[in-house]
């Protein structure tokens, strides 16, 4: 084949170890580290030291055509020899895109351990527009390449990261351009298909995709097979679709399932439903199906409108869940009426909800953790400006004055088994504080601690300020879990003069499932429970009753 492009570079690493321990050594069975070394030479001369690590990583940009097809490939080599062995071990990779000539059909995979005749892993597939954008996974395993590179002082770097990309598609473009959107617009020109001017905003729209057999039922054109494949109908989704710069059908799907097609259809102008198909948040933005109560139409259309801002980004999309959450239980008691159709009236009413569902809760909670875990935990966190002081939040008063600083529903977590609650404060203003919840689960051996959500006042998302304070409590409760600090869970409960201890006690749940080939398997989760759980559940309402699964997020605060 015909070679167009190639670029190579080499990183090299020795670590030396002394051939002899300190007497003083804690481990007399740790090999005493003496020096790092980043050169070739360093490797070469240490290649039969058994003193020595030795590593060595080699990539391999290549761009090569022959009269059938254009290849784009990137090559990984990386050999590794432990301290005092003698062979090295080998590892290999090259993740690559082809362009067929003669039909415009593009494939694209890697192939892992290449080197091997036995064992090598091999992954092919033939592109069809809407999968992904393969193009910008290529930029990024070369951009990937590139910041290896610019560790190596001695290596001439490509001016232009992406110039291999660039140059693969000016081949096969004809010279056309050498951006993604000139390549995928050459290969559906010569497929055949008749795309709409913003044909990239569906480049990574996903399953289901429009194949050729798709789009010939409807002569070719992309957005009628687009619809038709997805159970689209209508000029208005038609009309939105050709004008939207992205999409995503996560937050449609959802609603329609809540609020039904006519309904959103109906409701919503041209504009909302282009932020519909637009949304754009990581969190998955779920409607659940048993939150459908009898409401009236002024109530539906409330709730609609908190939706599109919760699609919008204007009200976080757990918020609203746990809305929703709240106005089961307290229409369990009284009636309520879900009366906010805007961000400040939403914000009003949760907190009124929030305060409600306490209502119901007459228990003076007091969580019971061991005390060398929370001295642990309550140390200062020193930042680059200020300090930062994390809270064990550990009876109702706590929670209640956390609830009503930050304005959030955290105050009903209380007596949740599987939730520890950590209020993250500046110290120069305790009142700027992040409420964070870490998530209690069982192992099967051990009990761990998983972040799973960190929000501030009125569940607004954090900005960077706070970064740095939580990565380094989530490091340290990572490190008091490790080394077993984490011991102790119970909780005292006293309601009417009645007073119960409890501790806490795992569940095993067992999944059965069918595989393929009629196999099956069991799969062993773990429940976290109060020991006495039915008792403590009698006061007040089960905090296990209306569970919402979001990215394993229960509610929000």
């Amino acid at each position: 084949m015909e070679l167009l492009f190639k670029d190579v570079f080499n990183l090299y690493s020795t670590d030396i170890y002394l051939p002899y321990n300190n007497i003083n050594s804690v481990d007399k069975s740790e090999w005493c580290h003496d020096v790092n070394l980043k050169d070739f030479d360093s490797y070469i001369k240490n290649y039969g030291n058994p003193c020595s690590k030795l590593n060595h990583i080699r990539f391999t940009v290549v761009l090569e055509r022959n009269e059938e097809k254009i290849c784009l490939k990137i090559f990984y080599l990386e050999k590794n020899r432990r301290l005092s062995k003698k062979f090295f071990k080998k590892t290999t990779r090259i993740q690559f895109i082809t362009y067929r000539i003669k039909d415009s059909a593009v494939f694209y995979g890697s192939v892992d351990n290449y080197h091997r005749k036995r064992g090598s892993s091999k992954y092919l597939r033939r592109f069809v527009f809407g999968q992904k954008d393969i193009i910008m996974d290529m930029v990024r395993e070369l951009r990937y390449v590139h910041g290896r590179k610019e560790v190596v002082d001695e290596i001439n770097l490509i001016k232009d990261v992406e110039s291999p990309v660039k140059k693969f598609i000016e081949i096969i473009s004809e010279g056309k351009g050498s951006d993604s959107e000139t390549l995928y617009k050459f290969i559906l020109e010569k497929q055949g298909v008749k795309y709409p001017n913003n044909v990239m905003s569906f480049v990574d729209s996903q399953s289901p995709t429009v194949n050729k057999k798709n789009r010939e039922t409807f002569g070719g054109k992309y957005i009628d097979a687009f619809m038709s494949l997805r159970g689209y109908k209508g000029k208005k989704i038609k009309r939105v679709l050709h004008s939207v710069n992205s999409f995503n059908s996560q937050a449609f799907n959802n609603l329609i399932d809540f609020f039904g097609l006519s309904y959103v259809l109906d409701t919503s102008t041209d504009e909302e439903l282009r932020d519909i198909f637009q949304y754009k948040d990581l969190n998955n933005f779920l409607v659940r199906k048993p939150f459908k109560s009898n409401f009236n139409r002024i109530e539906k259309l409330n709730i609609f409108k908190i939706c599109l801002l919760g699609v919008k980004g204007s009200l976080d999309s757990i918020s609203i869940m746990d809305h929703l959450n709240f106005h089961s239980r307290i229409n369990k008691f009284e009636k309520c009426k879900w009366l906010s159709k805007d961000v400040n009236g939403f914000m009003s009413e949760h907190i009124l909800w929030s305060d409600k569902v306490s209502s119901y809760d007459n228990g003076d909670f007091n969580r019971v953790y061991s005390k060398n875990f929370i001295i642990g935990v309550e140390n200062i966190i020193k930042g680059d400006k200020t300090k930062f002081l994390p809270v064990v939040l550990k009876n109702s008063e706590e929670y209640n004055e956390e609830s009503i600083i930050q304005s959030n529903c955290v105050r009903t977590y209380v007596k949740r088994p599987e939730s520890l609650i950590i209020s993250l404060r500046d110290v120069g203003n305790s009142n700027e504080r992040v409420t964070i919840e870490y998530r209690i689960k069982f192992d099967g051996k051990i009990l761990e601690l998983n972040r799973v959500q960190s929000l501030g006042r009125f569940n607004s998302r954090l900005d960077d300020y706070w970064n740095y304070p939580i990565k380094l409590l989530d490091d340290r409760i990572y490190n008091m879990v490790k080394d077993g600090l984490f011991t102790d869970l119970g909780v005292e409960v006293n309601f009417n003069n009645v007073k119960i201890k409890s501790g806490y006690k795992v569940n095993e749940v067992t999944i059965s499932k069918v595989l393929p080939m009629n196999n099956d398997v069991s799969i062993t989760n773990y429940k976290i429970e109060w020991e006495y759980d039915e008792k403590i559940n009698a006061i007040g309402y089960k905090s296990n009753e209306f569970n919402i699964y979001v990215n394993d997020i229960d509610m929000d605060f």
